[in-house]
């Protein structure tokens, strides 16, 4: 493999290795809060998570790090739902606040603005506690 080659798949093992870090990261707080001490299998699994997935991020990439930091917690056979989640701006002319990728022009005056509060790489959005949808087909 040449040296470019190289680079390239360094750089993406570490993006890959960071995005299951964010991802295990939302996992272990979402539980937390929920009462579980540790990301470890609990009594009332979730029947269905909607995350986020920020500006840049491979949604592929995503799932296979969100796969990998659910197993064997209380989300590991929760459907998932995928949503994108902007980044938000402030115009450097008008101030207006707003939300975009991080090349968005202000939608007031077209002006250039600037990323004040970047969307995370992997976020949890919501959640609803219940069995999976496939435990419930297979209990009736």
């Amino acid at each position: 493999m040449h040296e470019r080659g190289l680079m390239a798949a360094t750089v993406a093992a570490l993006h890959e290795a960071a995005l299951r870090e964010a991802a295990l990261r939302e996992a272990v707080l979402r539980e937390a809060v929920s009462g579980a001490s540790k990301p470890t299998p609990v009594a009332s699994p979730l029947a269905r998570v909607v995350l986020g997935v920020g500006p840049g991020v491979n949604r592929a990439a995503a799932e296979a790090a969100w796969a990998v930091a659910a197993s064997g917690t209380a989300v590991a056979r929760a459907r998932v739902d995928w949503v994108r989640v902007d980044d938000v701006l402030v115009c450097l002319d008008c101030q207006r606040e707003f939300t975009g990728g991080r090349l968005s022009v202000c939608p007031s005056c077209g002006a250039d603005a600037l990323v004040v509060g970047p969307a995370a790489e992997v976020t949890v959005l919501e959640w609803e506690a219940g069995r999976p949808a496939a435990e419930d087909e297979a209990s009736t």
